[in-house]
Order: structure tokens, then C-alpha cells, then sequence
């Protein structure tokens, strides 16, 4: 179960941040938005639930559910001690393996 929800992730996290990638696709291959309304994200990571946490690059953490319904409020803000601005800003985190929120 979890090299799959690994792989899961990986394709998840790949059409969540394809946007950044501005490469020709291959042949038979197509790019489809999965989730919108983030503002630079940086990347992404899935807990023991299979719920998804979203981080922007200006401190903010958001929470899907596996419905992929993006909660109203973030899970986390720590813009206050995030420096955004050039190449710095929230560039990692993680959750811990069988993490069940």
C-alpha cells in the first residue's frame, strides 16, 4: 500500500506543479489540472488518511481532503516568519510516515 500511495503522491505533486515545467509533453500524454486557487505552490505531501497538504512558497499550509475539496481556512500560516521574495520562501516540509491526523 505504500510504494503505491508513493506513486500516488508523485503524480499528484507532478500535475499539481506542471505549471512550472513549460516542456513539450510526449506523444499521447496529457496535462490536466488537478487542484487550482494556490498561490505559488511549492509542493505537496499526503498523511496516513490520504489527505493532501499543499504548501505555498509564501508560509502558507493547506489541507484536501480525499475528496479533493480544499479547506476554507490553511492548515498552517507561518507567513510572518517566512522570507518570500526571490528564490527564498517555504520550499519543504513533510509529514511523518503514518501520520493519521
Amino acid at each position: 500500500m505504500v510504494p503505491s500511495l508513493n506513486r500516488l503522491s508523485l503524480l499528484i505533486c507532478g500535475l499539481l506543479l506542471s505549471f512550472l515545467a513549460q516542456a513539450q509533453l510526449p506523444e499521447n500524454f496529457f496535462d490536466t489540472p488537478y487542484l487550482s486557487g494556490f498561490d505559488f505552490p511549492a509542493g505537496c505531501t499526503f498523511d496516513g488518511n490520504g489527505r493532501m497538504y499543499v504548501w505555498e512558497k509564501k508560509g502558507l499550509v493547506h489541507l484536501v481532503d480525499t475528496n479533493g475539496q480544499q479547506l476554507p481556512t490553511p492548515f498552517i500560516d507561518i507567513t510572518e516568519e517566512v522570507s518570500d521574495w526571490n528564490d527564498q520562501g517555504f520550499t519543504s516540509t513533510g509529514v511523518p510516515y503514518g501520520m493519521v491526523a
